[in-house]
C-alpha cells in the first residue's frame, strides 16, 4: 500500500478518496484486493490508515448496499449539513437536488429518495412539521391532492391572519408567490388568487362546523 501510494502520487489520507479497484489490478495487487479485502479498495484503506475516518461517498463510488443503511443516511445528511452550512432545521428548505448531486449525494438520492430532496431532509428530520411549499420546489402532482391544496391555503390564512372572507379576497398574486404557492397559483388557478380563494371557502363552507378553521362572513 506504501507502495501503491507513492506511484499513484498520493501524498495526504484525501488522496486516498481517488482509490479504485482498477488501480489494485493495473499495479500488481488484483489478487491482495481479491484474497485479503473482497475486493473493496475501502477494507484494504481502512487497514492501512485505520486512523482516518472515511467518508464512503467521497470515494468515486460507495460500496455496494451502503446506502441500504439508515445510520449511513444519517451519516451523509450530517455531513452535508455542515458542507452547505446548515445550522437550524428550518435551513433545510433551501437544499436543492443539486446540492446532494454536487456533494457526491446523486446515488443516494436517486436510488433511495427517487431524486426528491424532500423525501431525504423529511426522513432526516422526521418529527419536523415540513411545509412542502416551502421547499425550492414541490413534489411531482404535490397540487392535485386537494389536501395539499387546502394545508396550503389554511397556513396562509394564519400567516397573513386571514379571519374572514373579506379578508380572503384582499389576497394578492404576490402573497401565494411569497410564500412558496406560486406553482399552485400559476398551474392550477390560472394565476388568479380569486379562483384559489373560491374553492378553498367552498370547502370550507362543506366542512362539518366543528372542523372548519374560523372564517367569518
Amino acid at each position: 500500500m506504501q507502495w501503491l501510494g507513492r506511484k499513484l502520487g498520493f501524498h495526504v489520507p484525501h488522496d486516498w478518496y481517488a482509490l479504485t479497484k482498477r488501480n489494485f489490478d493495473e499495479n500488481h495487487g488484483a489478487g491482495l484486493l481479491a484474497l485479503k479485502y473482497n475486493a473493496s479498495p475501502l477494507a484494504a484503506l481502512q487497514e492501512f490508515l485505520p486512523h482516518v475516518h472515511w467518508k464512503e461517498w467521497l470515494f468515486k463510488s460507495a460500496p455496494q448496499g451502503f446506502w441500504k443503511s439508515p445510520g449511513n443516511r444519517r451519516r451523509y445528511m450530517r455531513w452535508l449539513a455542515r458542507e452547505l452550512d446548515i445550522r437550524q432545521t428550518e435551513d433545510w428548505y433551501r437544499v436543492s437536488k443539486c446540492d446532494f448531486h454536487s456533494h457526491h449525494g446523486g446515488g443516494f438520492l436517486s436510488n433511495v429518495h427517487h431524486d426528491s430532496p424532500i423525501a431525504a431532509v423529511r426522513e432526516f428530520e422526521s418529527a419536523y412539521p415540513w411545509k412542502e411549499w416551502l421547499f425550492l420546489s414541490v413534489p411531482k402532482n404535490f397540487w392535485r391532492r386537494a389536501d395539499n391544496r387546502f394545508a396550503f391555503m389554511n397556513w396562509l390564512g394564519e400567516k397573513l391572519q386571514l379571519t374572514s372572507q373579506q379578508a380572503w379576497k384582499s389576497v394578492s398574486k404576490q402573497d401565494f408567490y411569497v410564500n412558496g404557492g406560486g406553482g399552485l397559483l400559476a398551474n392550477y388557478y390560472g394565476d388568479s388568487p380569486a379562483n384559489a380563494v373560491q374553492e378553498y371557502l367552498q370547502a370550507q363552507e362543506q366542512k362539518p362546523s366543528g372542523l372548519r378553521p374560523t372564517v367569518a362572513a
